[in-house]
């Protein structure tokens, strides 16, 4: 839907889960909510939310799609967890702006923590992740986009209370043709 005020959107899913080793499926969903809000002249804040059995559509791969101590005893149990981010877009002139993001991503469903090495050698959980993101973008060209960006995660690990962080630093380049 858009308006005056912005463009604001909803989204479902819906998976089909399956283990062939168990010959066990299991149809699970999500929904998200979106918005982009103009403020002051070009500039407009982003907020997003998700919920529901999102899995690797949420986070990069963060989450497996199925709860995998589950899937190790041949059940299929689809992981609810929950996404939102918020992002502010700031232009400094016409050919200049810059982009403050904050996202916070969560396993809501009651899990284990998988057994030495990574669950079933495939993945480990992390039960939470947090991330900001800060960028500089130049339009040098109506073709040509240079960035520079910095970004920071968080990631919590089920069970061992162990934590995570990671920084990083991006350089970019767009050419549209």
């Amino acid at each position: 839907m858009r308006n005056d005020f912005g463009i604001y959107s909803i989204a479902g899913l819906v998976r089909n889960l399956e283990d062939d080793a168990a010959d066990e499926t299991k149809v699970a969903g999500a929904v998200s909510v979106s918005a982009r809000i103009s403020t002051v002249g070009r500039d407009d804040l982003r907020l997003q939310y998700s919920y529901g059995a999102l899995g690797r559509y949420v986070g990069l791969f963060t989450y497996p799609d199925t709860d995998l101590v589950a899937q190790a005893g041949g059940d299929v149990e689809p992981i609810d967890t929950f996404g939102a981010t918020a992002a502010y877009r700031h232009f400094w002139s016409p050919n200049w702006r810059s982009n403050l993001t904050v996202s916070h991503t969560e396993i809501t469903s009651d899990l284990e923590a998988p057994a030495a090495p990574s669950g079933n050698g495939t993945l480990s959980y992390f039960d939470s992740a947090t991330s900001v993101h800060a960028n500089l973008l130049w339009s040098a060209s109506p073709k040509l986009t240079l960035g520079l960006e910095y970004a920071y995660w968080d990631f919590s690990e089920i069970g061992t209370g162990s934590r995570y962080q990671y920084e990083q630093v991006m350089a970019s380049a767009k050419l549209s043709f």
